[in-house]
């Protein structure tokens, strides 16, 4: 056979399937019946579901794949309704893949599976899929079986399904310690191969046989008192320090969680814990980053000897300990007290040097610097701090700010001052913050002037310029305008620090942190569970935007809360965290009795939503009428749902027993024009619709022939003048479909009532077609009901 012929007869295949799917079972299956299924689309057949249970029914594995895929189409498409769905997923689930992941969406979750039919499908379907499916039905009990069940690792499991058992090669044993001679030749002839010799440690003890001993149960227990059988000695190393016996491998991880104790804040001094570690660290690179972070307070005695690592980050880890004692450490290993300069910083110099001279205070240490240093010769940062402002002249300027108009002393010392005029400032911050709380009433929340924080932020741009490492913020800035937020920023949490501060001056303090990276978190951790719902509600605004994800944790407890405001803050943040893991209590959130909390929590849904959360959608659409609220819903359901939104509503709006919760649900699927006939075939069987419709004589749709049956219930409830029947006749043209005739033959003595002048030759050739499905006791009904009639419509009676 030609390309061309095996062309069109796969054509003509495709197309007399389409029409009529009782014939898929004659035909073989072979590659044209493949590939006229594979080509064909759900819109295109007469009758889809149909199609895909004749395609079902085939003990082919590639016909019943097409067949999901059919039904699938057909339910995304609307041609098929979700409860003439579920049935044929459920069969073609025991072995497709797919059909069984489909029973895990939304739209099948609505009607829960069974029990039983969910342990069946976890004995053999894909374990994860399966488990989805059991998860997502609300089988719990048997997700937990599944997680208590041993399985092996995967390259175990594969490389016993790939060696048989009696094959394997045994597990090399581990290469055994021999000291002497005689333990050398005892391993070998236990083990077949040679053994180096070892160094013999310090303390040795006694431990029972490394293998096991023939004679019985009481003969395999070693004995305590003689050290087991033969006694041989085992030695083990040295004791060393606490925590020395660890491996060195964990050290990352160790690292990793010490950081993160630190963020979470409390009294745990992670930084000196990290320092204790550096000793033990094979590459002292992490540990050193780790001690930045961190910032210890306690830094090392012997900050020489620490710079033997990588050349910046050990001077990153002194910059951020600082203090007296780094200081003092620096100056005697320069050689500053009159000896000698360490040779390992010989080549470090001008780095040391700019710590020094940022981390001394002393005029008298600083004018001892200025006469070692070469003018010709200056390090950069010490270079950009020359020529500052007089410290004698900044405590003048400081001693006595004007208490009627601290903003305007405030603004001055920070114009001319430098980082030692950031304990002053700060006083005068809180003075200013004092007296807005003490204004603040029911109006809006008050806020600090933004003289003032322009001027914060400008010295802190002027500090970043001068190379300056304190305040600590400034070394986390990568550029100058981020040494402007950082400054502002650690101003305020320093503030909010400090005891005895009321509500109302947190809440402004708070509403100060416009950026940085500092340790926001673990200075603002505390107030998510203070008192006032102003200060709790800026608590988590501040959180918002990088510390939000790891703060999920603490942020779901918040959408319980009891004041809207501090409910909706925390929808927020969780919305900026991508909380996918928090949709099912920020679903919880639409019951709350806040309008505004409840759209809240829908548009969440829409940026942050999961199928666990679809459940609750449709409960709220189907009971609530506010347009605001609907849309929020319907754009979280759409953007869940995709292209199975139309059949999750419809499932919904089907298992509903109330007409108007019916109505609301199915009002909310996308119109494609005004015209009722559209209407009818997006939203579903409406009977006054469908009257309309008749009226209207738009039989183009072809989605509304699949309503037949409807049709046939809304001509034999009511059909005077016969229209309903003329538009049945004129939407379903033949050929007809087995199901269309079998449809037909149950209403067969309604379409002889029927019979009339105008419609007579179509009448009778669907009478023709239909008659012999009717059964014999059905053909004497009809043939008794034709007797009855005038003698000029008895003879469309079929012969």
């Amino acid at each position: 056979m030609t390309e061309t012929a095996m062309y069109v007869r796969i054509e003509r295949l495709r197309a007399a399937i389409a029409a009529r799917p009782a014939t898929v079972p004659d035909e073989p299956a072979d590659e044209p019946l493949y590939q006229a299924v594979h080509g064909l689309a759900a819109a295109a057949t007469a009758d889809p579901g149909r199609l895909a249970r004749e395609l079902a029914a085939r003990p082919d594995p590639v016909l019943r794949a097409e067949a999901f895929r059919l039904v699938r189409e057909a339910l995304h498409a609307d041609l098929l309704p979700p409860a003439e769905a579920r049935p044929l997923v459920e069969d073609l689930a025991a072995d497709v893949p797919a059909a069984l992941r489909e029973l895990a969406e939304p739209w099948a979750v609505l009607d829960p599976l069974p029990h039983g039919r969910a342990r069946r499908y976890l004995a053999t379907g894909p374990d994860g899929d399966a488990v989805e499916i059991a998860a997502r039905h609300g089988h719990r009990d048997l997700v937990r079986d599944v997680g208590r069940r041993p399985r092996p690792g995967p390259a175990r499991a594969a490389a016993g399904a790939r060696t048989p058992r009696r094959t394997r090669r045994p597990r090399r044993r581990p290469r055994l310690p021999a000291r002497t001679r005689p333990h050398r030749r005892r391993a070998v002839r236990r083990t077949g191969r040679r053994v180096p010799d070892r160094p013999a440690p310090a303390r040795p003890l006694r431990a029972g046989p490394r293998r096991p001993v023939r004679g019985g149960p009481r003969a395999r227990r070693p004995s305590h008192r003689r050290g087991g059988r033969r006694g041989r000695p085992v030695h083990l190393p040295p004791r060393g320090p606490a925590g020395a016996d660890l491996p060195r491998r964990d050290l990352p991880r160790r690292l990793a969680l010490l950081v993160a104790l630190d963020a979470q804040g409390g009294s745990l001094d992670a930084g000196a814990a990290v320092a204790g570690l550096a000793r033990r660290a094979p590459t002292r690179a992490r540990t050193w980053r780790r001690s930045a972070t961190c910032g210890t307070s306690r830094p090392r005695r012997r900050p020489s000897r620490s710079c033997r690592g990588p050349r910046s980050r050990p001077w990153h880890a002194l910059e951020a300990i600082g203090g007296a004692r780094t200081a003092d450490a620096l100056w005697t290993a320069l050689g500053l007290d009159g000896g000698e300069i360490v040779p390992c910083l010989r080549a470090h110099r001008h780095r040391a040097l700019e710590i020094l001279w940022h981390l001394t205070g002393d005029p008298a240490r600083r004018r001892t610097l200025l006469d070692v240093l070469d003018p010709r010769d200056l390090p950069r940062r010490i270079a950009d701090d020359l020529g500052g402002p007089d410290p004698r002249e900044l405590a003048v300027l400081a001693a006595n700010p004007d208490p009627e108009d601290p903003v305007d002393a405030l603004c001055r010392l920070a114009r001319n001052g430098d980082a030692t005029s950031l304990p002053a400032i700060a006083d005068l911050l809180l003075r200013v913050v004092s007296d807005l709380a003490a204004t603040w009433g029911e109006g809006p929340e008050p806020v600090v002037p933004p003289d003032v924080v322009t001027e914060l932020r400008g010295l802190g741009g002027r500090l970043y310029r001068r190379g300056a490492i304190r305040p600590r913020c400034l070394l986390d800035a990568s550029d100058e305008r981020e040494a402007e937020h950082e400054l502002v920023t650690d101003i305020a949490l320093g503030l909010l620090d400090r005891p005895g501060l009321s509500p109302a001056e947190q809440t402004i303090l708070l509403g100060l942190p416009c950026g940085g990276r500092g340790h926001v978190r673990t200075r603002v951790h505390r107030l998510l569970r203070h008192r006032d719902r102003h200060v709790r509600k800026k608590a988590i605004e501040s959180l918002v935007g990088w510390d939000a994800r790891a703060l999920s944790a603490s942020l779901v407890p918040l959408t319980a809360a009891r004041d809207p405001q501090t409910v909706r803050q925390a929808l927020l943040a969780l919305e900026k965290a991508g909380a996918t893991w928090a949709a099912p209590a920020i679903a919880a959130c639409l019951d709350h009795p806040n309008m505004n909390v409840k759209k809240t929590a829908a548009e969440v849904l829409s940026a942050v939503g999961s199928p666990r959360a679809v459940p609750a959608l449709l409960a709220w659409l189907a009971r609530h009428d506010n347009p605001g609220l609907r849309d929020a819903l319907l754009r979280a359901l759409r953007s869940i749902l995709r292209d199975a939104f139309a059949a999750t509503v419809r499932a919904a709006a089907d298992r509903t027993d109330d007409d108007r919760a019916r109505t609301r649900l199915l009002s909310t699927l996308r119109r494609t024009a005004e015209h009722p006939a559209a209407w009818l075939a997006e939203h579903g069987w409406a009977p006054e619709v469908a009257r309309r419709v008749v009226t209207s004589r738009a039989s183009g749709e072809p989605r509304l022939r699949a309503m037949l049956p409807h049709w046939l219930a809304l001509a034999a409830s009511g059909d005077p003048d016969g229209s309903v029947l003329r538009f049945v006749l004129a939407l379903c043209t033949p050929p007809w479909t087995d199901a269309e005739l079998e449809t037909f033959a149950r209403t067969a003595p309604t379409l002889v009532d029927a019979l009339d002048g105008s419609d007579r030759t179509r009448l009778t050739e669907l009478l023709h077609a239909t008659i012999p499905r009717t059964g014999p006791a059905g053909r004497r009904a009809l043939a008794a009901r034709l007797r009855r009639l005038p003698p000029d419509r008895r003879r469309a009676r079929p012969p």
